[in-house]
């Protein structure tokens, strides 16, 4: 079995996944590249990347499932890369209960399943000085979705204390905080937003953005 590293990424399609998933390759390394639906990653595919069928918000037992089977193809994963996540534009009064639940079950409970599903592997395997990633991607203050990004942010330190010298190496608590991404994919960059087409309601939070805009 080849040596080289091992990278597993989901939303791998578009924006920070599908990049990290080409210089991945691009260096040699063994990629598991994942989306909801493959056929939007066949050009990874073509790259060399091994390409699955995956949804964060799967159940945890198909994600267990999907982890097992990983190990057992591939031998060891040893970077880890949740690029699943998206933006929810508005302001916390405008979200419905349904809105932030989406939220949260994508970027934080897929985090969460994730490491649940992949770090036992991990920190059993022997992995070196090698480094553990998982990440999403924060755009600043824009309602709900700064909570889920400070909660899986917090989740990242706690697991960078607990698993640190455990076998599982945590390279960094901090999330990213990337600007925005120009690529050919940028249609489909994850962002959800609640109002009308401006992002604005008629009343309420939407004549306080308009105000303080003066």
């Amino acid at each position: 079995m080849s040596s080289s590293p091992v990278w597993f990424i989901s939303a791998a399609s578009s924006g920070f996944g599908h990049e990290t998933a080409l210089q991945a390759l691009k260096r040699g390394h063994r990629v598991i590249a994942t989306a909801r639906n493959p056929s939007r990653i066949q050009d990874l595919a073509d790259a060399g990347a091994h390409t699955l069928a995956f949804d964060v918000t799967a159940p945890l037992s198909a994600i267990e499932a999907i982890a097992k089977d990983v190990f057992a193809k591939h031998g060891r994963v040893d970077y880890l890369v949740n690029a699943a996540g998206f933006i929810l534009e508005g302001a916390v009064e405008e979200m419905s209960p349904e809105e932030a639940y989406d939220s949260f079950n994508t970027n934080v409970f897929g985090t969460i399943n994730m490491v649940k599903a992949y770090l036992p592997g991990m920190r059993a395997q022997d992995i070196g000085s090698n480094g553990r990633r998982s990440t999403i991607a924060t755009f600043g203050s824009i309602g709900v979705h700064i909570l889920p990004g400070r909660v899986t942010q917090r989740g990242a330190g706690t697991l960078f204390h607990h698993r640190n010298g455990g076998g599982a190496g945590i390279l960094s608590h901090q999330l990213p905080q990337p600007g925005g991404q120009g690529d050919d994919k940028a249609a489909n960059r994850g962002v959800r937003r609640r109002g009308d087409a401006d992002g604005e309601d008629e009343e309420g939070a939407g004549d306080d953005r308009r105000q303080a805009a003066g």
